[in-house]
Formats: structure tokens, C-alpha cells, sequence
């Protein structure tokens, strides 16, 4: 479990960098998913938190990037998505914020509404 080896690790909180991810479609639930996973790494705060994927759970498969502008409801829930992380952000709960798996066209949507600009697209 990794909160055995996070109190195992004999190192302080500061010394470990903590990466986690949510999906990009969980709208005001992304607070949720980060309060479950502090609880159970038993830490205060993670690194960055990334948003996974910038389309739904119902996008096809093999999931190698939607059209930014084909689907409104994904765009809405990916904003919905970022405003909550912002506000874990402004609570203390992520240092950064971040996206992965996003495509230029994703970039583009997020920075003309993002009040925290994301630090990084992992791909």
C-alpha cells in the first residue's frame, strides 16, 4: 500500500514529489477524487494534479485524441473539470495544475478560460 511506503520512506512530505490524475469528464466531482486520494496517501496535498484525457468516458476506442471542436458537452466538462481543480488549487490541496493526452486545439479552449493556466501536458 503506498501509504506504508510513503511512512516507511523516513523522508518528510516536501521531499517527495506526488503526481496524480483525474478524468477529464468528472466535472465538479474532481474535488472527490483528490480528497479520496489524500486520504488514503494520508498526505495534505499532491504536486500537480493532471487532468487525464480531455474527452469522455464515451469517446471510442482506441481513445488517440478527439476533435476539440466537434463536441460541445466534452469542452463544458472539461471546463467544469478545470474550475474545480482551480479551486483545489487556491485551497492549498495541489501546488500545480496540469493536463495530459491534450492536443493543440485542447491547449487553446482551456488557456481562453483558465484563471490557472496548466504547468504541464504530460504525453
Amino acid at each position: 500500500m503506498a501509504t506504508v511506503g510513503i511512512a516507511a520512506a523516513g523522508v518528510s512530505r516536501e521531499e517527495l514529489f506526488i503526481i496524480t490524475k483525474i478524468p477529464g469528464h468528472v466535472g465538479a466531482n474532481a474535488s472527490r477524487y483528490v480528497e479520496d486520494d489524500l486520504a488514503q496517501l494520508q498526505i495534505p496535498y499532491v504536486d500537480p494534479l493532471l487532468m487525464h484525457y480531455p474527452c469522455g468516458e464515451a469517446w471510442p476506442q482506441p481513445r488517440d485524441g478527439c476533435n476539440a471542436t466537434e463536441d460541445a458537452q466534452d469542452a463544458a466538462r472539461r471546463l467544469t473539470t478545470w474550475r474545480a481543480m482551480e479551486r483545489l488549487h487556491a485551497a492549498g490541496k495541489v501546488k500545480a495544475l496540469g493536463v495530459s493526452n491534450f492536443r493543440q486545439e485542447h491547449l487553446r479552449q482551456l488557456l481562453a478560460e483558465a484563471r490557472v493556466p496548466p504547468s504541464v501536458n504530460q504525453v
